[in-house]
């Protein structure tokens, strides 16, 4: 097994636009028939983009999104 940090950046008028806050992007890792969020850690900003970092086992099918956690504590998906 081996682990692959990803640097990844994601325009602040994105998050803007879909009314996201900055600590609601992660990158998303599909295993075992699903999609569950990876940590992510917000690293700074830089040129009107969000910079971000997430170290995965491995190397899976991923993606980066963005969610909110509900008041139960439950994380809502975005897009």
């Amino acid at each position: 097994t081996f682990y692959a940090t990803l640097y990844f950046r994601v325009p602040r008028e994105w998050i803007e636009k879909n009314e996201r806050k900055r600590d609601e992007v992660h990158l998303q890792k599909y295993v075992d028939g699903k999609w569950s969020p990876n940590p992510t850690f917000f690293e700074r900003e830089e040129n009107g983009y969000y910079l971000y970092q997430s170290t995965l086992n491995g190397l899976p099918p991923f993606a980066i999104g963005a969610c909110h956690k509900t008041r139960q504590g439950r994380l809502i998906q975005g897009t």
